[in-house]
């Protein structure tokens, strides 16, 4: 008097990390009297599971659909069952159904650089190419950041990748003059599904090589108006590059050097002159 069963009605099902699937049951009153039944999930994952209805009542030779919600974690990867348990509440028989979940890696993917470190010139640009590799199976859309000095930036701040697909990002970078010194850029690129990150850390080495040493043979004199003197100015290219320098004065109108540009080698060094030569009528004071 009392026979029921529950059979599954999909197979195997494959899905994605954080995605929700649907699984169907059929629960079916074989006996001769109406009955209620009680379901429930067991099995290892079982707290992904959300059913349909928890109860079901069945007169004699009916049939009810029963859904299986499952949202699987983010990091759920592999092969997984549970089982569906129904319960008659007339006799304390049970019979159950266990189904199949796959969670494939759809959103997997890999930072892949040449060089995580470099090391150049101030006032120079240099630029580091990132392939982003789309490993999932799935299209992705990435986000991209980084954090870093702000002579850092990047090419792109977002691609959509296929399955299977790679594609160069260039880290660029640009100090400027006076910038000198070790400098640790962090890239950082997130997937918009499954909000997966992965990021690299480049170490960045910034070198003075432009730079001018001026040094005078006095740094202060004391002359009479209508006079006139003149002082030594050594000049170094204390750079690493051959430069031109323009050499100008800040100063009063009689106060001129006797050359307005030098071009030196690296480490070469040559001297100009200061000429001081007040007229009878400049004012005594401190110039």
């Amino acid at each position: 008097c009392s026979s029921f069963s529950l059979t599954q009605v999909n197979g195997l099902k494959t899905i994605c990390p954080s995605d929700i699937e649907k699984y169907e049951f059929t629960l079916a009153n074989n006996g001769e009297l109406q009955d209620t039944y009680d379901l429930r999930v067991e099995g290892q994952i079982a707290p992904w599971v959300t059913l349909s209805e928890n109860q079901v009542t069945l007169e004699k030779g009916a049939t009810k659909q029963v859904f299986a919600y499952i949202s699987s974690t983010q990091d759920s990867l592999g092969d997984y069952e549970f089982t569906i348990v129904a319960q008659s509440k007339t006799n304390n028989r049970v019979t159950s159904s266990t189904a199949s979940l796959r969670v494939n890696p759809c959103f997997d993917f890999k930072l892949i650089t040449e060089k995580d470190f470099l090391s150049f010139c101030e006032h120079s640009s240099q630029s580091i190419p990132i392939d982003i590799v789309n490993d999932g199976s799935t299209q992705n859309t990435y986000t991209l950041e980084i954090e870093g000095p702000d002579w850092a930036s990047l090419e792109n701040n977002q691609i959509d990748l296929a399955p299977g697909q790679s594609r160069p990002v260039n880290l660029i970078l640009n100090p400027d003059y006076g910038v000198e010194g070790e400098f640790k850029v962090a890239f950082k690129a997130t997937t918009k599904r499954g909000k997966l990150t992965n990021q690299n850390v480049f170490d960045i080495s910034v070198q003075k090589c432009h730079s001018v040493a001026v040094d005078i043979e006095s740094s202060q004199d004391s002359i009479c108006n209508s006079l006139s003197n003149t002082y030594n100015v050594l000049i170094k290219n204390t750079g690493q590059f051959e430069k031109d320098f323009k050499l100008d004065i800040q100063g009063p109108t009689w106060s001129q050097i006797d050359s307005s540009r030098v071009f030196l080698d690296a480490d070469e060094e040559r001297q100009v002159t200061l000429r001081i030569n007040p007229d009878f009528d400049v004012a005594p004071g401190e110039y």
